[in-house]
């Protein structure tokens, strides 16, 4: 059940990076940063997935 929560955690923070951007609450730098953390966060966690659904 780990593996399912950290993929809510990982589309809520998604969404929350997103909202940001749309609301214009991050520099550019930190556009570009949070995004390539959220996007190795949520490959991580698709990949904890697939793992834990062929187990």
């Amino acid at each position: 059940m780990d593996k399912v929560t950290d993929a809510y955690y990982a589309q809520r923070h998604w969404e929350e990076f997103r909202d940001k951007i749309v609301k214009k609450q991050l520099t550019y730098g930190a556009v570009v940063h949070d995004y390539f953390k959220l996007v190795d966060e949520m490959n991580r966690t698709k990949e904890d997935l697939r793992q834990w659904r062929t187990n």
